[in-house]
């Protein structure tokens, strides 16, 4: 399976691996997939925030895992059942994403934070980058794969946040 590319999706996918994010200028609707349903407030964000780093005890590591399962789980997901491809950090290259281990090891490093993921979903015509505190930025290439992308999230008990 590989992924033929546009040439405006190569230019968006390199321009995000290099700058961290896209703006409304390149035509580019960004949503965050979340574990939360909403933006968390300051106060819950003390203590609602999930982060790998921050971790203190093996009731929390397992919480966190069955969190971290949901976004593991979705992404496997779209990598059974659309073309996909990813930005190489180590080489600065675009490859195709043929290997489940390779979703899987880029996935959990980018959620952990130990290192940035950047995947390209054909099917839905989005990006997917790593963020902070166990979130996702989700950069929708067209609109309209919003909602059935929505959807698919909703059935792994993650939310897209405005």
């Amino acid at each position: 399976m590989f992924v033929t590319m546009e040439s405006v999706v190569e230019f968006l996918l390199l321009k995000l691996a290099a700058t961290g994010d896209l703006g409304s200028e390149d035509g580019i609707h960004k949503r965050v997939l979340s574990i939360h349903d909403h933006w968390l407030t300051e106060e819950e964000a003390v203590h609602g925030t999930l982060s790998f780093g921050l971790l203190q005890s093996l009731p929390e590591y397992r919480f966190y895992l069955a969190e971290e399962d949901k976004f593991v789980t979705l992404f496997s997901s779209l990598f059974r059942n659309s073309e996909a491809c990813y930005f190489d950090y180590h080489n600065h290259t675009i490859q195709p994403l043929t290997s489940w281990q390779t979703l899987v090891a880029n996935t959990t490093a980018g959620l952990r934070e130990q290192q940035h993921f950047l995947f390209y979903i054909s099917r839905f015509r989005l990006l997917l980058a790593s963020a902070f505190d166990l979130n996702v930025a989700v950069y929708f290439l067209d609109p309209q794969q919003q909602a059935p992308f929505e959807e698919l999230a909703n059935t792994y008990q993650l939310h897209l946040l405005q």
